[in-house]
């Protein structure tokens, strides 16, 4: 096997890598930052709004009951954005800003704007020092120069831009990149003990955000197999990265043990269900193979793919060990991604490989910095241009991105019809709650009667309901402003919750729920709300392959193409009652 090592690119002046670099994240945190209140006060992404609640519940309740929200995404998100909100409240007091924690909570249900804001500060950093890590581990296995190239492309990757909030896969990413460097200390030292335990331990803080992490288990195996370890040697090993990665995770997700069936019955859940499911509702199965393909392309554009899959073939032709460390894990997560979504028939999604755009970044920066040193001036003209077009190309996406962020969303507006046409008090019938959480429909105010139920719900799934009851609070002593009513909240909504119903309004957001609300005759429609494109821009910021279509084709400044995202909202009411 060929080897590519540091040694081979560490010239000129030590001064101008740490000035580029610099350039680069200060670059990669202006292209992200502009997205940083986009949505607010209004929250109705999932993920993020959990992940909230999921750290003020700490605070209220413990750590166990962080688990109300379930097990879907390890529990390290939480307790970060724990400590920072702590943090938050701690310099408020500081300032007068919170008389105590009581104030701190009342702000929060009144404006949420602000926690959120800490939130994605948190993301934000991780997002940034993705691109760092990237340079790092660049700098570590191939060279400086290379990291530079690799952290310019990673950064101005539109794959990790559209997650940065929202969804904790940058963080899932940035302990995956760092995972990496000690990994290269096994390739060059293999008896060395510290460096199977720091990847392990790196690896169980991956897996502790999001457990797709646990495919990252490949970066030491290879390390050590292409260092020259063989069977025993080999087993020991990686008995020591696995115990270490083991007790990392667990310390971490401590609902391991304090929680055990809980944890377990969401694990076998996880691993029942198809990857995409959710975007498989929004548009037909797309084939498996788009993910060696299309989930790239539409989110990085076809010269950023290109220089990865030249990065990926280069490692592979020459076998380079340094390179084939990087290249492994991307082909391993890829791989089984294609073969679930080969079985499953599920629709490949561009988040779930976001961890890989570094370590692709990374070899595509070898390729091109090898051909720059090689090439003559007009092969170094091409080369600039197709770096342009990897990394400058993407900003269009990015502009246009923001602006669907700040479009009107079918919800809000609703939202606002409803508040001037029904009745405060009415009782309401809502599609689209996750557990007692308003997400994907009209965010509504509840009045006393809804609010004692959700704190029944919330207790009897093992939660303190102590957030909920700090709203009842709220209200009973008129903080609230607004009409509020007595909602009844489904996700999906079937037969038998219309029958069992005596809602005088009930409020879909999916066309199957239309009809069963007109087949049952009980019910007139009397507004609605329609998305622009009903199959498109559903769960913003998540873009599904239909989205990155969408985004690809709009103009970069026509503001005639401004568009209505979110779900298609219905709003019936019962018939024989006069319309308000």
């Amino acid at each position: 096997m060929s080897q590519v090592g540091p040694a081979v690119i560490q010239t000129g002046d030590g001064r101008w890598p740490q000035a580029a670099i610099a350039l680069v994240c200060i670059g990669a945190l202006l292209v992200r930052l502009p997205m940083i209140g986009a949505g607010l006060p209004a929250i109705y992404w999932h993920d993020e709004y959990n992940f909230i609640e999921g750290a003020l519940r700490i605070g209220s309740a413990g750590i166990t009951d962080v688990s109300f929200g379930g097990y879907g995404h390890g529990t390290l998100t939480y307790f970060l954005l724990f400590g920072a909100l702590g943090l938050f409240f701690a310099v408020g007091r500081l300032t007068g800003a919170f008389a105590g924690s009581d104030d701190f909570v009342q702000s929060y249900l009144l404006d949420p704007s602000a926690v959120f804001l800490v939130a994605r500060t948190v993301m934000l950093a991780a997002s940034v020092g993705v691109v760092y890590v990237t340079y790092l581990v660049g700098r570590r296995l191939v060279g400086r120069a290379e990291g530079i190239v690799a952290a310019l492309l990673c950064g101005m990757s539109f794959h990790l831009i559209h997650v940065t909030f929202g969804k904790e896969d940058v963080l899932f990413t940035f302990f995956l990149v760092l995972a990496a460097w000690p990994a290269a200390t096994i390739l060059d030292r293999q008896e060395t003990r510290s460096g199977y335990l720091l990847t392990g331990a790196v690896l169980g803080a991956a897996a502790a955000v999001k457990y797709l992490a646990l495919f990252g288990v490949v970066i030491p195996l290879v390390a050590a197999i292409l260092g020259g370890l063989r069977g025993m040697r080999l087993v020991k090993a990686m008995t020591l990265t696995g115990f270490t990665c083991i007790l990392t995770f667990v310390c971490l997700v401590p609902g391991v043990l304090i929680d055990t069936g809980n944890f377990v019955a969401w694990v076998l859940r996880l691993f029942g269900e198809n990857t995409g499911t959710l975007m498989a509702t929004l548009q037909e199965p797309s084939p498996w193979f788009r993910y060696l393909w299309g989930t790239y392309a539409g989110a990085g554009g076809i010269a950023l793919t290109s220089l990865f899959y030249a990065g990926v073939i280069t490692a592979a032709w020459t076998r380079s060990r340094r390179l084939l460390i990087v290249v492994a894990y991307p082909v391993t997560l890829t791989g089984a991604l294609a073969t679930l979504a080969f079985f499953g028939g599920a629709t490949p999604v561009t988040f779930y490989q976001v961890s890989t755009i570094p370590f692709l970044a990374v070899a595509a920066a070898w390729v091109v910095c090898k051909a720059w040193r090689r090439w003559s001036l007009a092969g170094r003209a091409v080369l600039v241009g197709l770096l342009a077009a990897a990394t400058v190309a993407n900003v269009g996406r990015i502009v246009k991105f923001n602006r669907l962020l700040a479009s009107e969303d079918t919800r809000t507006i609703a939202r606002e019809w409803i508040e001037g046409h029904v009745p405060a008090g009415a009782s309401v019938l809502v599609e689209g709650a996750v557990f007692t959480f308003i997400l994907e429909a009209p965010q509504l105010r509840d009045n006393a009667a809804s609010l004692e139920r959700d704190i029944a719900d919330i207790r009897d799934r093992g939660g303190s309901g102590r957030l909920w009851q700090a709203k009842l609070d709220m209200l009973q002593r008129g903080l609230v402003s607004g009409p509020t009513y007595d909602l009844y909240k489904v996700y999906h909504l079937g037969e038998e919750d219309l029958a069992g119903a005596s809602a005088r309004f009930v409020i879909t957001r999916e066309p199957s729920s239309k009809r069963i609300v007109e087949k049952s005759g009980r019910y007139r429609l009397v507004h609605s709300v329609e998305p622009t494109e009903p199959n498109a821009f559903y769960v913003m910021p998540m873009l599904s392959l239909v989205d990155l279509e969408r985004i690809n084709e709009m103009t970069l400044f026509d503001s005639s193409e401004a568009r209505r995202i979110g779900p298609p909202i219905g709003i019936y009411e019962a018939r024989g009652v006069e319309q308000p």
